[in-house]
């Protein structure tokens, strides 16, 4: 057995931050998003990959260690149009 690729990745949100989350990855970095099943949570696909967002209470916290990584074609154009919606980059 050998693992061949990340089936997907998953994300907690602060509660009630569905739109910020589906303006985010849908407009602002192109993602389709899937309708999920049930309707909780968020669902975008990047290529073959695919990234699940769910509801977390504020009191549920989140790993500092939490993240996901995209590999870009034009990294520069995305830097600058995320800077240009005032989003905070760590870089």
């Amino acid at each position: 057995m050998s693992i061949q690729a990340i089936n997907h990745v998953q994300l907690p949100f602060q509660l009630g931050q569905e739109a910020p989350m589906r303006h985010f990855y849908g407009e602002l970095l192109g993602l389709r998003e899937l309708q999920t099943q049930g309707g909780r949570g968020l669902r975008f696909v990047a290529g073959p990959q695919r990234l699940d967002l769910v509801p977390a209470s504020q009191h549920a916290g989140v790993s500092g260690a939490a993240h996901l990584a995209f590999e870009v074609r034009d990294l520069p154009q995305l830097r600058w149009r995320l800077l240009g919606e005032n989003c905070q980059l760590i870089e």
